[in-house]
């Protein structure tokens, strides 16, 4: 990945340690996903930002496949 914003990187990162924590999980623990980017809180609640969308798209359908929602 390269010429993002700082969003991107955090979007990333957050994709990659829900897969982790999705893979390692126990039946019924809750997976909490937390960022200090409020623009990268707002793309992945939203579904919508102006940089990668791709990754906002992949983060949601991670969790929905999951079973967990974006908050």
């Amino acid at each position: 990945m390269h010429c993002g914003e700082v969003y991107d990187a955090e979007i990333y990162g957050a994709i990659e340690a829900l897969r982790a924590a999705v893979i390692a999980r126990q039946e019924g623990q809750n997976i909490f996903v937390l960022l200090d980017n409020q623009a990268a809180v707002g793309a992945l609640q939203t579904g919508k930002t102006t940089s990668l969308l791709k990754l906002t798209r992949t983060f949601r359908e991670i969790a929905r496949m999951a079973n967990d929602e974006v908050r």
